[in-house]
């Protein structure tokens, strides 16, 4: 009976949650499949151990949509300037041309201020992160040892970025 009883405590023991870094290599796991060209060609050499980083402002989503919309507008003045140099009537159905470049220019200068004003009061997300040493066989079945390092959310339920270390 006590050994019964003792096999019962190692089995739910055993059968407990995922810890978060078995949960982090799954995630590199899969995020290989889908990258590496060959994923038969994989073979794991050693996980590092899990820590955590912070997500720089320059890397957010709020930071990359603000500098799509403002190269948008620079681009749209760019484009103005040149009709405005080879059209010097400067008209055009009721609003001249230089009207409209001001209200680029006037859009541009609000976009960065609020660009700026998000930088400041931007606090970093912490993230969890992990490397990863592995090697992959190219066509010509030479072995190229990389390593990487993968960031995950606060979650751990993706990964956010990947970077090379070598």
């Amino acid at each position: 009976m006590k050994i019964i009883y003792l096999l019962l405590c190692i089995a739910f023991t055993g059968c407990g949650p995922k810890s978060n870094e078995d949960i982090a290599k799954e995630l590199i796991k899969e995020k290989l499949k889908t990258s590496l060209p060959d994923f038969n060609n994989y073979e794991s050499a050693n996980f590092g151990r899990m820590g955590k980083a912070f997500l720089p402002y320059e890397e957010t989503g709020q930071y990359i949509t603000n500098l799509k919309a403002l190269n948008n507008c620079k681009d749209s003045i760019t484009l103005l300037e040149k009709m405005i140099k080879e059209n010097k009537n400067g008209s055009t159905g009721g609003v001249s041309n230089n009207e409209r470049l001001q209200q680029l220019l006037d859009s541009t200068r609000a976009l960065n201020d609020r660009n700026n004003s998000a930088r400041q009061s931007y606090t970093p997300e912490q993230l969890f992160k992990m490397s990863h040493a592995y090697t992959v066989k190219d066509k010509a079945g030479l072995e190229i040892k990389t390593e990487d390092e993968f960031y995950f959310d606060k979650d751990l339920t993706k990964v956010l970025k990947v970077h090379k270390v070598y």
